[in-house]
């Protein structure tokens, strides 16, 4: 470890403390960890921030984590096919393995090929998802190129819930959640779900393996968080998620399975705090009747720290280490392990009207060496509604174990040990506009990706070759008008691949979206839009995918205080689109359910 990885790791261990900002904060502001991972009101972060609660995401009744986030700003997804099937998400027109995505925190993703397996991430047991927009590689180390997405199970209070679902193509949901105190200071959580469905044709006529027999999907997962506070200062957790899942896919079936466990000791008083992470993680793929099976096993340690110097200023820091282990995979893959380890500081400086954010992090990579980022912001209070940020950060992706090491086999020899991260700079100014009972965001950006992994036409071999540019406009706003709550964004984004000026794969220049939510007596109604315009199937830019329009509706009511009775419309005018090419998509479908809280 070279001596300025140490140097960092040295200063991150003072013990850190809550934002002075989350300090001040009123009982009713909405509070966050993702942004710098301690936790901070929504109002204090210079980053864009949305929080999506759990009352949100059962009113919007969806199905998946994919459906949630569809309705996010700055969010693309492609899928190939229905429920389980793959997923791309794309955060502000970067790669999908461009996005972080984390389970409480906890790192999920596939080491051999870079991507989570976002359609099979469950949303039963989620208190909140937070998706933070732009790069923070600065904190986290690698993947966070484009954004991060945190998805928390935390226990948050005692309730019990029981849930029975059905609708279309056969769906079926079965699930049981309990969090309950246990004495006067610990507490427990646990939840089971079940659920099913026969599907649909994930193929078309435009695929070149199209099958037409429907391809469904079944899975289970549980989750249970067991936890102590024996003081006022020192509190203990262990939680555990985990996800069993089958679908069928025209060539064949994949099951899929997910485990993450985490261990968090944290230490906390009014200037200082620190936390101790050990985490693990199993991401394993096997593809029945097709190339066998990948796994990935990963091993965390984290130690995050950080101290209120005075009431303006907050030093953070922390140092983790993290390692991936493919060799269960029947791949045989020319080396199976690789560690990171890697420390970070920030600064966090509010005073008057002024707020500023550094962060520095070096990583110790086993396979490509040292690594280092930055990040800068600065925000200015111009009147008590108006605040104008500006923004600067550099990130980068670590190449997979595919890219890497992956043997040759009768489809070529592509893998290539040579590999560097990708790399990144961004840069963003963005105008806060927060009237009463509002909330609007302006912002433009600027992404300049180099030394992308493609395969090069000459040797067949993954390169460094590829750079992307990616302008956007971000207009993003939350008020009431009313009775009814609205939120709506749209994104008008540039993509373009500087090597071939062609437009980047599966992005839409033009988007948007609205979701509304409006009560009355017992009655509760949910209705939201989107837009997505043309884009491009292929990095030729030869075969195009249309524009579409998606409308769902969900309604829930109060039979008592406890009993409640559910009811969706997903796609409601009966939209035919794709969003990959040969691909088929969910038609008009109908669910309803029945939901007993006490």
């Amino acid at each position: 470890m070279n001596r300025s990885i140490l140097a960092i790791a040295v200063a991150s261990l003072l013990p850190h403390a809550s934002l002075s900002y989350a300090k001040e904060a009123s009982a009713d502001e909405t509070m966050v960890v993702t942004a710098s991972r301690f936790e901070q009101s929504i109002d204090s972060t210079l980053a864009p921030v949305v929080v999506v609660t759990k009352d949100e995401i059962q009113s919007s009744q969806a199905k998946s984590i994919e459906e949630v986030l569809r309705r996010l700003p700055g969010i693309q997804i492609s899928s190939n096919g229905g429920f389980g099937q793959t997923a791309s998400v794309y955060i502000r027109g970067t790669e999908s393995d461009h996005a972080l995505i984390l389970v409480n925190g906890v790192r999920l993703s596939s080491a051999t090929t870079g991507s989570t397996a976002i359609g099979s991430l469950p949303l039963n047991g989620v208190e909140r998802i937070e998706y933070v927009r732009g790069p923070r590689t600065a904190v986290y180390g690698s993947d966070a190129i484009g954004g991060v997405i945190n998805i928390i199970t935390s226990y948050t209070g005692d309730e019990t819930e029981l849930w029975a679902e059905g609708g279309s193509d056969n769906y079926q949901k079965y699930a049981v959640s309990t969090a309950n105190q246990l004495g006067e200071n610990g507490w427990v959580k646990a939840s089971v779900n079940r659920e099913k469905t026969d599907g649909f044709s994930a193929t078309n006529q435009n695929s070149s393996y199209f099958d037409p027999d429907d391809d469904g999907y079944d899975h289970t997962d549980l989750l249970l968080e067991l936890g102590i506070k024996p003081s006022d200062e020192l509190s203990f957790k262990w939680n555990t998620n985990y996800t069993d899942g089958d679908v069928e896919y025209d060539s064949g079936e994949k099951e899929q399975k997910l485990l993450s466990s985490s261990i968090v000791g944290a230490y906390k008083t009014e200037l200082l705090s620190s936390e101790l992470i050990f985490s693990a993680s199993r991401d394993q793929s096997t593809y029945v009747g097709l190339s066998g099976n990948y796994e990935t096993n990963r091993q965390s340690v984290a130690w995050q720290n950080g101290y209120q110097v005075n009431p303006e200023l907050l030093m953070l820091g922390g140092v983790d280490w993290v390692n991936d282990d493919v060799s269960e995979s029947t791949t045989a893959y020319a080396e199976t392990s690789r560690s990171n380890l890697g420390a970070y500081t920030s600064a966090l400086y509010s005073k008057d009207k002024v707020q500023a954010e550094v962060s520095l992090r070096i990583d110790d990579n086993e396979q490509f060496g040292d690594y280092t980022t930055w990040q800068v912001g600065s925000g200015y209070q111009l009147t008590p509604i108006y605040r104008l940020s500006v923004m600067a950060g550099t990130a980068f992706k670590a190449p997979t174990f595919n890219d890497l090491y992956y043997p040759a086999s009768q489809w070529g020899d592509s893998a290539n040990p040579n590999l560097t991260p990708e790399e990144s700079l961004n840069y963003e100014i963005a105008l806060d506009v927060t009237p009463t009972m509002a909330d609007f965001r302006i912002a433009l950006y600027q992404n300049e990706i180099s030394d992308l992994i493609a395969r090069s036409s000459s040797s067949g071999k993954y390169e460094n070759i590829a750079e992307a540019q990616i302008k956007g406009l971000e207009l993003v706003g939350e008020f009431s008008t009313g009775d009814f709550f609205h939120s709506a964004s749209i994104d008008v984004m540039d993509t373009e691949n500087k090597d071939t000026g062609k437009e980047l794969a599966r992005r839409s220049k033009y988007s948007a979206k609205w979701n509304v939510n409006y009560a009355y007596n017992d009655w509760h109604f949910d209705l939201s839009y989107l837009y997505r315009g043309e884009s491009y199937d292929d990095e030729a830019n030869n075969t195009k995918l249309d524009a579409y329009s998606l409308v769902d509706f969900s309604t829930h009511y109060y039979i008592t205080d406890n009993l409640i009775v559910r009811g969706k419309i997903a796609n409601l005018f009966d939209e035919d689109y794709e969003t990959s090419y040969g691909y088929n998509t969910q038609e008009r479908s109908y669910f309803a359910g029945l939901h007993y809280k006490f």
